[in-house]
């Protein structure tokens, strides 16, 4: 049956952002974001509470715990019941059964079966979504509702199960990182050995900033631009894998063209769990003419200093939370002050010693990448796993009494 003849649909909404009427700090409403409710049968707690101010600015709905959720911008087709009285965001649709003979778990498992196929009919040109109409028109599978019980009770656990397992990989890869950056920060910042204390940026040429250009067109002068998105946190290097080209004219390019062993510096952006300020070793094809974004520097190591190392130790650096000192907040992005933070001191062992530490710290990076990579199969063979369970058992094609999970 086509969902609109067996629930209503009901819309979020967001109240004004920048008035601190609308929001509360605790004891609000929850309000309910995508990040809320993916990967989680039922949604008890939010990260943002709204005050019925914000409930009447945006004029939502405040519906009641066992409201069924599903999400259709962007990251769309998750589908969560609601563990108390809530609102959400206008990438949720709120979806309450009208029929006496829809089960809420059944209905829920339903439209996590169609998930697959929902990209294919999405709207949007830099993301998937899903309208409301389209929503309503889904074609579910309906059973009689003994069936729909039968069928939830079994997907309950059966899918508890596989959570828990997933829980458990996913604990393993944060360990894994965990330990990654532990032994990063012990290995090259510290605070005495072999070697002297001198400023950081002693390491390096004069900083030089990147360019954002223009469009490219085609022509001569369009060249390989990495940015802060292509930096990869686990290998620690960038350029590899980038694929935006910007236009630069010769006099932009030559004072910011990369070479590889170049330390690229984070200077602009980050966040609450990413802050400003991370680098990494450009990596990028040898002969690429390439550049960096304006939110990022270029640092190029003097010849005494091995390019490797120089990366791995503004890297601990920055894990050291060494940063947070020199990062300004603005409204919705973070600065760095690169000067201040490249000036202050750090202790750098001989050449050699350099040399020695960075092939050790690379060593340990391809370990732990080599590791997460196949915890991460394991993880998407769950996921895998999980969506046919529940797409066969909500159609009828697998039995459920007799399947194992």
């Amino acid at each position: 049956m086509r969902l609109k003849h067996l629930a209503r649909l009901t819309a979020g909404g967001t109240p004004p952002v920048g008035d601190a009427r609308c929001w509360a700090v605790a004891g609000g409403i929850p309000w309910v974001a995508i990040s809320d409710m993916s990967n989680r049968a039922e949604v008890t707690t939010t990260a943002r509470q709204v005050t019925p101010a914000g409930v009447a600015a945006a004029r939502l709905t405040v519906a009641p715990a066992g409201t069924l959720l599903f999400s259709v911008y962007a990251s769309i087709g998750h589908a969560a019941v609601l563990g108390r009285a809530a609102a959400w965001n206008q990438a949720i649709l709120g979806i309450t059964p009208t029929d006496p003979g829809t089960d809420t778990r059944f209905l829920r498992y339903a439209l996590l079966a169609t998930r697959e196929r929902l990209p294919a009919q999405a709207r949007g040109t830099t993301q998937d979504n899903l309208t409301a109409e389209l929503v309503r028109n889904l074609l579910l599978p309906h059973p009689d509702p003994a069936t729909q019980r039968r069928v939830a009770d079994a997907l309950d656990a059966a899918t508890a199960d596989l959570d828990a397992l997933a829980r458990s990989h996913a604990r393993e890869l944060a360990l894994v990182d965990d330990r990654t950056r532990t032994h990063l920060v012990a290995a090259l910042d510290r605070p005495g050995g072999e070697g002297r204390r001198v400023p950081v940026k002693h390491l390096f040429e004069p900083e030089r900033a990147g360019a954002w250009g223009a469009d490219p067109d085609g022509g001569p002068d369009d060249v390989l631009c990495v940015r802060v998105a292509d930096f990869d946190r686990r290998t620690l290097t960038a350029g590899a894998a980038a694929t935006t080209h910007r236009r630069l004219t010769p006099d932009q390019l030559r004072t910011r063209a990369l070479r590889p062993g170049d330390v690229l510096l984070e200077r602009s952006g980050g966040g609450g769990k990413t802050p400003v300020g991370f680098a990494v070793s450009y990596d990028g094809p040898p002969g690429t003419r390439a550049t960096t974004s304006n939110f990022v520097s270029i640092l190029r190591p003097r010849p005494h200093v091995h390019p490797r190392y120089a990366a791995l130790l503004l890297a601990a650096r920055y894990h050291a939370g060494r940063t947070a000192a020199h990062t300004k907040q603005t409204t919705g992005i973070q600065n760095l002050d690169s000067s201040a933070y490249l000036s202050a001191a750090a202790h750098v062992p001989p050449a050699a010693a350099q040399a020695r530490t960075a092939a050790e710290v690379d060593e340990r990076l391809t370990a732990a990448a080599a590791h997460r990579t196949a915890t991460e199969r394991q993880l998407a063979l769950i996921a895998e796993r999980r969506h046919t369970l529940i797409a066969t058992a909500v159609t009828g094609a697998l039995d459920l009494s007799t399947a194992r999970p």
